[in-house]
């Protein structure tokens, strides 16, 4: 079974919407096939810290626990807003979306996970994100999703990250 739907998201992405393959909601990817991506990649029950091969906070027993598997909603968050308290690395370039997105506790980004300029979360950069980085040119402000150096204005200087991540596919692509 495929499901497929135009979603937007709330809470932590400022209403940044999702349409692609790879939305998600409150931790549930909420686009897949259910016979090769069963829910279990995304969180465990009542925890609801996201999964990745990279660690998640196991809250009970106290420390990093590291998965099998990796949820797409890691990474997937407005790519304008800022990380917050999220595990410095040089693979986390973009908030994660759920309950713990921007926290101490947020789960980790395996390396290559997702390219910052892949706005549509489809897993590469190409012209669906310029035609979504459009719809924000020349604007100003706070957590536009456009914003990619988060220096609130929507210029050239974003486009040029685009350019330079053009066709860079994620790890999961």
């Amino acid at each position: 079974m495929h499901i497929s739907g135009t979603v937007r998201t709330a809470g932590r992405t400022s209403g940044w919407p999702s349409t692609t393959e790879a939305g998600c909601i409150l931790n549930r990817v909420y686009v897949r096939n259910y016979s090769t991506q069963p829910f279990d990649d995304t969180w465990l029950s009542g925890n609801y810290y996201l999964k990745s091969t990279a660690g998640r906070w196991d809250q009970v027993n106290l420390r990093w626990q590291v998965d099998s598997v990796t949820s797409l909603c890691v990474d997937a968050g407005n790519p304008g807003y800022s990380l917050g308290s999220e595990p410095a690395s040089s693979s986390n370039v973009r908030i994660n979306m759920g309950n713990y997105g921007g926290g101490i506790r947020a789960t980790k980004t395996p390396a290559g996970w997702r390219p910052l300029s892949d706005m549509t979360n489809d897993g590469i950069v190409d012209f669906k994100d310029v035609d979504a980085f459009c719809d924000y040119w020349l604007d100003t402000g706070s957590d536009l999703a456009g914003d990619l150096n988060r220096n609130s204005t929507v210029d050239f200087a974003d486009f040029a990250k685009i350019a330079s991540q053009w066709y860079l596919e994620s790890t999961w692509h």
